[in-house]
């Protein structure tokens, strides 16, 4: 089989399992009934991020400027992000966490760190270095896409 031929059966059959990875790894991941998977990824990102203006977190979640005044609205009204006017510029709308926000983020870290830990532990020290390796370049080739 050619080189190119292995890489799309490659592609195909990481494109069935990554689905269901994410399907496996979210169960567990959100800790409140009040927030969804696009709720969850938003409040990561300002947490990654903090303070920030909700233009640039809409051009960086790569969703339109309504959707995510949706998702910051609904981040509002659960108490975990306040939006506030920039004061140079009262056009500009700043987002950032409420003291629940961060609590919640780092909850949702505290459960990524040991459901990862639970899926880690059942690989050899050789393969979790491996995927831990491999998963670093992919980030790093989707940085390279995405800027």
């Amino acid at each position: 089989m050619a080189e190119t031929d292995r890489v799309k059966a490659i592609a195909g059959e990481i494109s069935h399992l990554v689905p269901k990875l994410l399907r496996g790894m979210r169960a567990g991941f959100i800790t409140s009934p009040h927030i969804t998977a696009a709720q969850m990824v938003t409040l990561m990102r300002i947490y990654e991020k903090g303070k920030m203006r909700l233009g640039d977190l809409s051009k960086e979640m790569h969703v339109s400027a309504p959707t995510m005044t949706g998702l910051v609205d609904r981040l509002m009204r659960s108490g975990y992000v306040l939006r506030t006017h920039d004061k140079k510029d009262r056009r500009v709308i700043n987002v950032e966490l409420t003291r629940a926000g961060k609590k919640q983020a780092e909850s949702i870290i505290s459960e990524i760190n040991k459901r990862w830990h639970g899926i880690l532990v059942h690989l050899t020290k050789e393969e979790r270095e491996n995927y831990l390796r491999i998963l670093k370049r992919i980030v790093n080739v989707l940085s390279i896409k995405n800027d």
